[in-house]
């Protein structure tokens, strides 16, 4: 968990704002670990049903650039 905020913040994201009720169950972390973030080096991003997606999606181009992430949202159906 710690790795993502560090991660989320080089993409231009703060952790939620109720993020620090529950760093004291996370534990202290000590060195570096296994796990990655994003997809094939790049950032990849899949918008939940809350998400401001246009926000998110404009924060990567600014930060990493276009074309330089993926994501997934969803659109309105076409009627």
């Amino acid at each position: 968990m710690h790795g993502s905020i560090e991660a989320a913040r080089r993409l231009g994201f703060e952790p939620h704002r109720e993020f620090p009720v529950v760093t004291d169950h996370l534990g202290s972390w000590h060195g570096g670990g296994a796990i990655t973030f994003g997809k094939d080096g790049a950032p990849f991003y899949v918008a939940g049903p809350y998400d401001d997606a246009r926000s998110v999606i404009e924060t990567l181009t600014e930060t990493v650039g276009e074309g330089h992430f993926t994501f997934v949202a969803p659109v309105a159906p076409v009627r």
